[in-house]
């Protein structure tokens, strides 16, 4: 994450960003049995500010910029409003389906109820769950059934990292 990002996003939201991720990973274990037991959250001075990516074995596999301050709004669901748009708007792309998104300040969101506002956290979040079902069921996918079968019938805790060494 760009410098300060982290602990922007978590004291703006009073560590609510850890208390999402840690339930995230709880849901990937409940509804997947993914188990993901390494998972790390750095600052790099080399990113812009407001600017993260998600690795996966070292790989940038998803880049993308948030704004801890703001909501991000796709472009369309907000012009379907027929409101204009604030003056200090961020235009961006959203980092999962690479729409076009304006991050608003939350004071200018009103009490709109046609459109879903998403804060920082949970703009990662939806990212992050992409990136770990893409890269799982990539790995899945890409190899003998009968064989990821059998190693899932070992129930070992660790199955994500079993059956990336089965196949490495």
């Amino acid at each position: 994450m760009g410098l300060g990002l982290f602990s922007a996003i978590n004291s703006k939201n009073g560590n609510r960003f850890k208390d999402k991720l840690a339930k995230f990973l709880k849901m990937l274990c409940d509804n997947y049995g993914y188990i993901i037991y390494t998972l790390g959250i750095s600052d790099v001075e080399d990113f812009e500010p407001y600017e993260y990516s998600i690795n996966v074995n070292g790989c940038d596999v998803s880049r993308g910029y948030v704004y801890p301050d703001r909501c991000m709004v796709l472009a369309q669901e907000w012009e379907s409003t027929g409101k204009a748009l604030p003056d200090d708007i961020v235009i961006s792309m959203e980092p999962v389906k690479r729409n076009t998104c304006y991050w608003i300040k939350e004071k200018c969101l009103g009490n709109l109820k046609k459109i879903s506002a998403l804060k920082a956290e949970d703009v990662i979040i939806a990212d992050l769950e992409r990136i770990v079902i893409d890269y799982v069921d990539k790995i899945l996918l890409a190899n003998n059934v009968e064989d990821c079968m059998a190693l899932c019938e070992l129930n070992n805790p660790h199955i994500i990292d079993n059956i990336r060494r089965h196949w490495e």
